[in-house]
């Protein structure tokens, strides 16, 4: 937003393109309503661009490497440059800007890696970074006088106080919040999604979305299982069954719903049972009275299971 609204005080026309990856970022949880509604504020039309299965491709080979976790910020950055150079050639657009500030993020936003990423993408000089414009090489815009550098900053650093200054300055009100971020960042998530990588060749959102809540399980059949961890989750994962899938819930007891997915014989269905048992408000050797059923909406039938340690059960935790 604060660059968009820089480059539009100097009496140009903008146009934004939102990126929707399937893996959250910028604290919107991948809806685009806050975003829209966000140019619509500052007066810019917005492209909205689904690269979930784009990224995924780029996450099993990334070119740049990876973060601390599954976090391959500098393909994902060159994914985003790339598409943004296509719709500029499309909608005539003269150079790109980004909201990118210099040392705001360890990978993808250092002097070397953003050269790196213009240059790999074909937009080496056409890329502008109104917020540490100064602290950077010129760019074309600058050089061609279409942008007065002087009319540019120079911020760096991870702190936000200096654009929280200047929103206020140029009167933006409304923006999102700097905390969570991309779920390729977190420890728990990226294990999960490897686990799936591994498991599943053809990733679709769903599946994506999926890792965002409940425990998961990789059973020693290879069948995955999931047990929701609160009396929304439990809702979410039953009704979200698919028609090959075999469900569990407790019955007298609080305890978890699941879902098991996958090819799973007898033993991967008595560990998802003793995995709801375990997880239940039932003491170690209480008898857990539970149903099971295959499919979303298939008949219950009743099963009775000793619950015993979570330790024993643990062993097959994603």
């Amino acid at each position: 937003m604060l660059a968009a609204k820089i480059i539009l005080n100097e009496g140009i026309e903008v146009e934004g393109v939102y990126f929707r990856t399937g893996f959250g970022g910028c604290g919107e949880k991948e809806s685009a309503l806050p975003v829209k509604k966000r140019a619509e504020s500052i007066g810019i039309k917005l492209t909205v661009a689904d690269v979930g299965q784009d990224l995924l491709k780029i996450i099993r080979s990334p070119r740049f490497g990876f973060g601390r976790n599954m976090n391959p910020c500098m393909d994902c950055h060159a994914l985003f440059f790339k598409k943004c150079a296509e719709y500029m050639k499309k909608l005539g657009g003269s150079f790109v800007i980004t909201g990118e500030v210099l040392g705001e993020r360890p990978m993808s936003q250092r002097k070397r890696a953003m050269r790196e990423i213009d240059e790999f993408t074909g937009l080496g000089g056409l890329v502008l970074r109104p917020l540490s414009a100064k602290l950077l090489e010129e760019t074309v815009p600058e050089k061609k006088k279409w942008v007065k550098r002087e009319k540019l900053f120079g911020i760096s650093g991870r702190s936000r106080k200096p654009q929280r200054m200047l929103a206020e300055k140029l009167g933006i009100g409304s923006y999102p919040n700097s905390a969570g971020g991309c779920l390729l960042t977190q420890k728990d998530f990226s294990r999960k999604l490897k686990d799936l990588m591994e498991n599943k060749t053809k990733i679709t959102v769903g599946d994506i979305s999926a890792l965002r809540s409940g425990r998961h399980f990789r059973l020693s059949g290879g069948a995955k299982f999931v047990a929701g961890r609160d009396k929304k989750e439990n809702s979410n994962i039953l009704e979200n069954a698919s028609k090959g899938d075999v469900c569990f819930m407790t019955v007298d007891i609080p305890g978890p719903a699941g879902v098991l997915s996958g090819k799973a014989g007898k033993s991967d269905k008595k560990a998802a049972a003793d995995i709801i048992a375990a997880y239940s408000d039932a003491y170690e050797g209480d008898i857990v009275k539970m149903r099971e059923r295959k499919g979303g909406r298939g008949a219950w039938r009743e099963l009775h299971v000793e619950a015993g340690p979570k330790r024993k059960v643990r062993q097959f935790l994603v």
